[in-house]
């Protein structure tokens, strides 16, 4: 009978020990990081203690105020396999990052953390982070606090687009080629079934302004009615657009693209 209590106090034992180890982790994971692009642009990573993040790029002006502040993804997140696991809340993707800690001159310094994104959109894959600062522990409470100025509603995309999946009398063509949203977005649709969707950054150039585009997503596309989809094979996420007369409406897409309220149309040849 006594060793079953000593038993029992054994397990009870290092399972919090083991709770304790993971608290500690969490607590060094926490804070806010970032990704310097280049002089003017950054990738911002917060890692909330009540197990929510924010991930967004941002451009900096030269006197180092932040502005135009694009959100890639929000969400939860959780430590597992000595991993940081990011769960998006309006997507459902996952993007998985690695993290150490970096020892300066042999001690281990607690804001000293580099997180690298090892699975997620294309062109995050591999960047790594390093923490700026740590974070108040009673920052947000939940979703209603979130720093996410959006009024985009998931389960009303998914109705509105379910009433243009069966359509079969009014079918709207879809062009092969370059679509545009605005400047900043460049979708290409091929006649292979796949899809390209980069971000424009501008650049000076001999005073003259020119554009970069970077991936933003890969993957293939297919026509339900007229609604497109666009799957992502780097997140393996589902994407949407309602096809009209006018362009391509951003259904359920990446954030960023929520912030203007416009069509992607098609670049006549």
């Amino acid at each position: 009978m006594r060793s079953d209590y000593f038993f029992g106090f054994i397990f009870l034992f290092l399972v919090q020990q083991i709770n304790a180890q993971v608290k500690d982790i969490n607590a060094q994971v926490q804070g806010y990081y970032s990704y310097e692009v280049d002089k003017n642009r950054m990738i911002c990573f917060n890692i909330y203690p009540n197990n929510l993040y924010c991930l967004f790029r941002s451009n900096v002006s030269d006197d180092g105020d932040q502005w135009a502040l694009a959100h890639i993804s929000y969400g939860t997140w959780y430590i597992k396999d000595g991993k940081i696991v990011l769960k998006d809340y309006e997507h459902n993707f996952q993007t998985v990052c690695t993290y150490v800690d970096i020892c300066l001159f042999g001690n281990n310094i607690r804001n000293n953390i580099e997180i690298t994104i090892e699975e997620s959109f294309i062109w995050l894959q591999g960047i790594k982070f390093t923490k700026d600062f740590e974070i108040d522990n009673n920052y947000f409470s939940d979703f209603k606090d979130f720093p996410f100025d959006s009024k985009f509603d998931k389960y009303l995309a998914q109705k509105e687009r379910k009433k243009h999946y069966s359509e079969k009398k009014n079918l709207f063509p879809i062009c092969f080629g370059e679509y545009y949203y605005g400047i900043m977005y460049q979708l290409l649709i091929q006649p292979d079934h796949s899809y390209t969707l980069n971000f424009r950054t501008d650049y000076m150039e001999r005073g003259v302004l020119k554009f970069k585009d970077i991936p933003y997503s890969e993957g293939t596309w297919q026509r339900k009615g007229n609604v497109l989809v666009l799957y992502d094979k780097s997140v393996k996420c589902s994407f949407y657009l309602i096809i009209t007369k006018d362009g391509l409406i951003p259904n359920q897409m990446m954030y960023s693209i929520h912030l203007y309220p416009q069509p992607f149309r098609y670049k006549s040849k």
